[in-house]
């Protein structure tokens, strides 16, 4: 049977009425995690319920944990075991579901040392491109914009012109291998 997604969000807010609840905190999960929609999308396109999803064919965690984790009542278990039961599942690499964990984020792929400078030039570089400049931040905009932000605008222009403007982190073999 297809589970759909008012099926989903019924199962889990019926799980422990207490939930429901809001708390001295607020409401109980005011934001969703991008691992909890990522298993919540994987449900509902492969029809399982929660309990499937936790079962020994799936993801092999107690029911309890995993419906506390997907109503945002406790932290998601990001070890790496679930982790890699999770991508063997989905099908994915293990470095999105550690980013979907929230472990990894996008700055965390850039050279921070160099980032300013590798942007400034971006930055110009695209106020000087008629096919993106109309669109690129004033210099005032620019400076309110998150890094993320900047990273995300730097990368897609990169994509597009095929020119490299911000420097990758790398990882370094020799730190990588146990002594």
């Amino acid at each position: 049977m297809m589970t759909t997604h008012s099926d989903f969000r019924a199962e889990t807010s019926s799980l422990d009425e207490e939930s429901s609840a809001p708390t001295s905190q607020g409401p109980e999960r005011l934001t969703v995690s991008p691992i909890v929609k990522a298993l919540e999308k994987y449900m509902l396109d492969n029809g399982l319920s929660l309990k499937e999803l936790s079962d020994d064919q799936h993801l092999d965690m107690p029911y309890s944990t995993l419906s506390s984790a997907m109503r945002g009542a406790r932290a998601f278990p990001s070890d790496r075991e679930v982790r890699s039961r999770i991508a063997r599942m989905m099908g994915v690499p293990g470095l999105q579901v550690a980013i979907w964990c929230e472990l990894l984020n996008l700055e965390d792929f850039i050279v921070k040392e160099t980032f300013e400078q590798d942007a400034a030039k971006a930055l110009a570089a695209m106020r000087e491109d008629p096919s993106v400049a109309h669109f690129i931040p004033s210099d005032e905009e620019w400076t309110r914009t998150p890094q993320a932000g900047k990273i995300a605008l730097v990368l897609m222009y990169q994509t597009l012109v095929g020119r490299r403007f911000l420097q990758a982190a790398q990882v370094s073999q020799e730190h990588t291998q146990p002594a």
